[in-house]
């Protein structure tokens, strides 16, 4: 099925920070806002984009794996994949304690330590699971990771054992009907994290839906190279139809019209679409590498997941705190303390990760 695919396409890390700045300022929404702010309407639907970003890089590196004759195993995988955030997911979560508490709630020092146990929930990633529903969490956004690390946990040996049967087949299916069943929940939109559902949380059903869209692109990008190539008028023309498939998806986000006429509807007509915007990125080479591969730009891809992270804290002080500001003064330093914040999150992460490698080496060695 070809070789393995490793080369560093930044259009998919650009796609993630503009992304990532779309969640960030959708949550702004909640400042003093006339309620036109850009992306208040929909902004919660750039998660799908994260989420089938993810199954596709979930099914790269299951193919990769193979080229290289290595059993991936569940717990080695999942484990990667949490290592990777892991750290900055602490510092946001310190964070998030430390300003809600003391920021946001004014509560004492007694009353935060005595809260600390409860929040075991958030540090294990299980906010999604539905177990810890009532116990108390500090950081908004760390919903998405749990309910990635969740759905990941149980596709992945379904993918691995079925591979293209499962793209082909199972895949479309939970993504058809476990959208399905989020439009037909009591809000009718995707805008639905904690709510529980039967048996799981819509969040986990979203999940699930957009990590096995992912896969889907993956398996058509595969298909795809192996028997055809983009000519130079092909490569002009997807760039162009991708340009102006934006403002579609920001017109659909921002339309308030639309979004009350069709609810779900719209929000669904967004995710296909993203899926198109993602599939053609993928099948084509990256021709744009040179550009958005600048250092600039790759210094600030490394700050996608820290903004991610750190940003929800800073909402909830700005709005409780700086309630009196206009707009535009929250806006300005909420961007600034956000930034620095972000910047912070990833050096002390780093920092975290050399003495936690120190701390592995000195307790244990490999056998």
């Amino acid at each position: 099925m070809g070789t393995q695919i490793s080369k560093k396409n930044y259009e998919i890390d650009f796609i993630k920070l503009l992304s990532t700045l779309g969640i960030m300022y959708y949550h702004a929404g909640k400042f003093n806002s006339d309620g036109n702010f850009f992306f208040q309407t929909k902004g919660y639907l750039f998660v799908e984009i994260f989420f089938m970003i993810s199954g596709f890089f979930m099914a790269m590196s299951l193919f990769n794996a193979d080229k290289k004759g290595k059993n991936l195993g569940n717990i080695e995988f999942i484990g990667h994949k949490i290592s990777a955030f892991y750290p900055q997911y602490i510092f946001a979560f310190v964070e998030g304690f430390i300003l809600f508490s003391f920021v946001v709630w004014d509560i004492s020092y007694k009353e935060a330590l005595v809260s600390v146990p409860y929040t075991l929930g958030e540090l294990l990633l299980l906010k999604n699971s539905g177990i810890t529903k009532s116990i108390s969490f500090y950081n908004g956004p760390t919903w998405y990771l749990s309910a990635m690390i969740i759905a990941m946990f149980v596709i992945f040996p379904f993918l691995k054992k079925y591979k293209e049967k499962f793209a082909s087949y199972i895949a479309p299916i939970v993504a058809v009907f476990g959208y399905a069943f989020c439009a037909n929940s009591d809000k009718k939109v995707l805008d639905q994290q904690a709510n529980w559902a039967s048996i799981t949380t819509i969040g986990n059903i979203r999940a699930f839906a957009g990590i096995c869209l992912g896969i889907v692109i993956f398996y058509i990008s595969i298909y795809f190279k192996k028997k055809y190539t983009f000519t130079k008028a092909g490569v002009v023309i997807s760039y162009i139809f991708q340009i102006l498939l934006v403002p579609v998806m920001i017109y659909i986000m921002r339309n308030r019209g639309i979004a009350l006429k069709f609810k779900a509807g719209s929000d669904y007509t967004f995710v296909i679409l993203a899926f198109i915007l993602l599939t053609i990125t993928f099948i084509r080479k990256p021709y744009l590498n040179k550009i958005l591969g600048a250092k600039p730009l790759r210094l600030l891809y490394n700050l996608s997941l820290p903004l991610f992270l750190t940003h929800k804290a800073w909402v909830e002080v700005i709005r409780t705190r700086l309630a009196d500001y206009t707009f535009e003064k929250q806006i300005i330093i909420y961007t600034a303390v956000v930034v620095v914040t972000a910047i912070l999150c990833f050096v002390v992460s780093k920092i975290f990760v050399i003495i936690g490698n120190k701390i592995k080496n000195l307790l244990v060695e490999k056998a």
